[in-house]
């Protein structure tokens, strides 16, 4: 075979595989446009989930200022979200409808957005027609949140969904690209390899410069089929899609979507660096070091961090990136970059999709802010509330303690009376304070109910001993009748019972002068588990005219203008009432007659339970004062009026205290002497009570008892002294009753604990078992001993509550649960307890003995944690 023709064959073989090349890279091509066609059909899905998700938050929050404010602008802002809603769920239902799981998705969501329309047009229209307070109401029931929130969730799966979808289409398409290239270069290299040895063993004497040209023509061939590549398949999306040939971030592609979104074109980019020209450096430097301390490994300040992650054999990487147009301008992406590798799985470069974000991610921060703006103006009202709680009930403290001292004494009739005037007006005041709190509870939501077993009959003899006295001074007759067929026990609370019952007699005896109450309560409605039950208060007062009956209830809101310099008050009571027997699903309605009196009447819902044990929240265990008498007692108290307050009440009965005024010198004193009870103050200058407390049981590892005694009324003040160390807590102004039991209780308790401690008799606890477990690893038990102090509280409350519900289904599972916590610490004894109560449990039957077993309990933890807290300070120590 001649060398003319040997040369011809390989040049005819070589065109074939150029040809084959060709096809295929056609072929691929064709595939990969269809990929990177899905990728954007993907991002538009979920573009089109996000835009109806914001819409309806857009409705959301139109019908929430709307409420609010009562604004047309707000108004406009919700039909203006109506507009294009329906379109929005059309335009994502054609783009998923060969999708049927996405379908039923988006049905789910189109059903839950239209509930929530409807929802929030229901709560406009009451806005609308009846007032704020009838949509606040509507709204307070939770069902707009709990449908938005299904929606967020629902949104959220159909998202992710599409981000799987994502995933597995830039996976098939980044394979695709790999393969496409890698044929291709085999390809090229093969054919080059053929010509190259036809050329060099059969045409040594070719001229070199055909050949040159040649191989220019391939390499034109080459540039070609990327361009088309590049034209087809990167340039079709307004996503900015780059690319890079190395580890090291050298830009190979920059398509049309990064040349729009960055203002560069991609002659100016492609093999440049993209940190180097795109990249904050000092976001760069930041991100190392946070994948630094997320490694734990140290990563040089500069680098790219997802190229340290990819050789640690992360494959993809979403964040968010700030990103550096030509003309200096900054925008913020989501960034989703994708490690490419080859067949050795060696890394060859990343493909990078950014999506620019700048704009929605203004509207998510100003969302932020916004919320950020509003918690804090709740926060400043909430302090206004607490700090004017605790100046006013300072000085009701000193008021209303010395009027007590001094009405234990022997006076006259005049004095008595004098002095009985003051105290009845510092408990006016006090309840007036107790009233805004109530009011500022109810306002944000913090007002709770709970669910006890009461005797409505029992509730009304104690308010016919409480009010009755009122009523004596007036000259009135006070009289309280129970329908006989009301049943005898239901589920309810009896604190709020109470509350609304006083507030509306007080109310009735305020406003008559001659004649008489009459409060009663009949059975309204009875089914097999549910009663209705309505209460009524009568009086021959002055009545209200008319034209006044429909804003009595409304906030400081009285008959008449005179009604205040009168009688007094402040316009809250019934305000207060009305919320709490409206939050509670019933009703409250009034009738009058000048001259004639007044009728109120309100509707409460219980639950009717089999068993008529009532628990006797009333009942105390006393105290002995002769022991208090030896009680060695530190007062930490600033202010003077205070002091005296407590000294005298002390001296009544002969009790001597060492005072502190600051919690600095309450340190030092402990420090050098041995106390019993530490009655703490809260707010004092140079060290406050919770820094003192704080340094008395970790610096000084004392466990002696230490009772808050605070002005501050706010809610979870008790639970946060608690959460600090402290043993109890009373408020100001202090009932002296009250104070003395919760010191002989407490330093009893104290006492018997470290009693046994000494003696290594009859404790609760046993750690053999710990200390073995954890091989004697002192940082571990104590470790574990604080879970126990801190888990016990929590279960022990859960199962008080079960207890005073009769919920047997609870009692059997803290009973069960409790019993691990305290075998881990020997507690046989308590074990013992709880095995009998999970028992009874079991049997949903004698709750009278599950109460007189979890008084056992309650009793034999108290003393468990106290011996727990002190080998806590051996471990310690140790």
């Amino acid at each position: 075979m001649s060398g003319k023709i040997k040369i011809i064959v390989a040049f005819c073989l070589s065109i074939l595989i150029l040809l084959l090349i060709g096809s295929y890279t056609y072929k691929n091509a064709n595939s990969l446009k269809g990929s990177a066609d899905w990728v954007s059909h993907t991002q538009s899905v979920i573009s089109e989930a996000q835009n109806i998700l914001v819409k309806i938050q857009d409705i959301e929050t139109a019908q929430r200022g709307y409420v609010i404010t009562g604004e047309e602008t707000y108004l406009k802002a919700y039909k203006a979200g109506l507009l294009n809603i329906d379109s929005l769920f059309s335009s994502a239902n054609n783009l998923i409808h060969d999708n049927i799981e996405q379908q039923a998705l988006l049905d789910s969501i189109q059903l839950t957005a239209n509930l929530k329309i409807a929802f929030a047009k229901k709560v406009i229209e009451l806005r609308t027609e009846e007032g704020f307070e009838p949509a606040r109401l509507l709204v307070s029931k939770g069902l707009g949140e709990r449908l938005m929130n299904k929606i967020r969730n629902l949104v959220q799966n159909f998202i992710q969904n599409e981000n799987e979808l994502l995933a597995i289409r830039l996976e098939n398409s980044e394979q695709k690209f790999f393969n496409t290239i890698a044929i291709i270069t085999i390809s090229i290299i093969t054919t080059i390899l053929i010509i190259v040895s036809t050329l060099y063993f059969f045409l040594l004497d070719y001229n070199k410069r055909v050949r040159y040209e040649r191989q220019l023509k391939e390499q034109k061939e080459q540039i070609r089929s990327l361009a088309v590549f590049q034209n087809t398949i990167l340039d079709g999306t307004d996503y900015a899609i780059i690319t890079t040939t190395s580890p090291e971030g050298i830009i190979s592609t920059f398509n049309k979507g990064a040349e729009k979104m960055l203002g560069y074109k991609a002659e100016e980019i492609v093999g440049k660096t993209t940190p180097s020209i795109l990249h904050e450096y000092s976001e760069i430097e930041h991100r190392s070091k946070e994948l630094s301390k997320e490694l734990n490994l140290e990563v040089p300040p500069g680098i790219d961090v997802f190229h340290i992650k990819s050789r640690l054999g992360y494959t993809t990487d979403i964040n968010e990136w700030t990103y550096i147009c030509k003309n200096g301008s900054r925008i913020t992406v989501e960034l989703s970059i994708a490690t490419l590798r080859n067949a050795e799985a060696d890394i060859i470069g990343y493909l990078g999709i950014a999506k620019d974000i700048t704009e929605s991610k203004k509207a998510k921060e100003a969302i932020i802010e916004a919320k950020e703006e509003a918690e804090k103006a709740n926060l400043l009202k909430e302090t206004f509330l607490a700090n004017m709680s605790h100046e006013i009930r300072t000085p009701m403290n000193a008021i209303i303690g010395f009027t007590d001292l001094l009405l234990r004494r022997n006076l006259q009739n005049q004095e008595r009376e004098f002095i009985q005037t003051i105290k009845n007006s510092g408990e006016s005041l006090l309840r007036i304070i107790n009233d805004v709190l109530d009011i500022s509870k109810i306002n944000s939501g913090m007002i709770t109910f709970e669910e006890h077993p009461l005797s409505i009959t029992e509730i009304f003899a104690s308010l016919n001993i409480m009010l009755t006295q009122k009523a004596k001074e007036k000259n009135l007759l006070l009289s309280f009748d129970v329908a006989e067929n009301i049943p005898g026990t239901v589920l309810g609370d009896p604190t709020r019972l109470t509350q609304i019952i006083i507030n509306l007699v007080g109310n009735a005896i305020k406003f008559t002068k001659t004649g008489s109450v009459l409060v009663s309560a009949k059975l309204l409605k009875e089914e097999a588990q549910t009663c209705e039950v309505g209460f009524f208060v009568q009086d021959t007062g002055i009545g209200i005219p008319n034209d006044k009956l429909q804003t009595v209830f409304e906030r400081f809101a009285q008959a008449e203008t005179h009604t205040t310099r009168n009688y007094g008050g402040t316009g809250l009571g019934l305000s207060i009432a009305k919320q709490l027997v409206e939050l509670q699903g019933g009703s409250i309605a009034v009738k009058s007659e000048v001259g004639s009196g007044t009728l109120f009447s309100f509707i409460l819902p219980f639950k009717k339970i089999k068993h008529s044990h009532v628990p006797n929240r009333l009942k105390h265990r006393g105290f002995n004062i002769e022991d208090l008498k030896q009680l060695k007692i530190l007062v930490v108290e600033d202010n003077p009026v205070n002091i005296n307050f407590i000294t005298s009440l002390f001296s009544e009965y002969d009790i001597h205290a060492d005072i502190s005024e600051n919690g600095k010198d309450a340190v030092e004193k402990i420090k050098h002497k041995a106390y019993d009870i530490i009655l703490m103050d809260i707010e004092m200058p140079e060290m406050n009570g919770y820094e003192a407390t704080k340094m008395i049981r970790t610096e000084l590892q004392n466990v002696v008892p230490i009772v808050a005694m605070s002005a501050h009324a706010m809610s979870g003040e008790k639970e946060k002294c608690i959460l600090l160390g402290m043993n109890d807590y009373i408020s100001k102004p202090i009932d002296v009753d009250i104070l003395f039991e919760k010191m002989h209780t407490i330093t009893s308790a104290s006492k018997a604990i470290i009693a046994n401690e000494n003696s290594k008799q009859n404790k609760i606890t046993n750690l053999t078992f710990l200390v073995k477990a954890m091989r004697g690893n002192k940082e571990a038990i104590a470790g574990s001993i604080t879970i126990f102090l801190k888990q016990v509280p929590e279960d022990l409350a859960s199962l008080n509550e079960a207890v005073d519900k009769a919920d047997f289904l609870t009692i059997k599972q803290f009973s069960h649960r409790m019993q691990s916590t305290f075998s881990l610490m020997g507690g046989s004894r308590v074990q013992d307890i709880l095995t009998e109560m999970e028992t009874l449990g079991s049997r949903r039957n004698e709750i009278e003995k599950i109460i007189e077993l979890n008084h056992s309990l309650n009793l034999l933890s108290d003393q468990a944690m106290q011996e727990m807290r002190i080998e806590k300070l051996n471990y310690n120590h140790s």
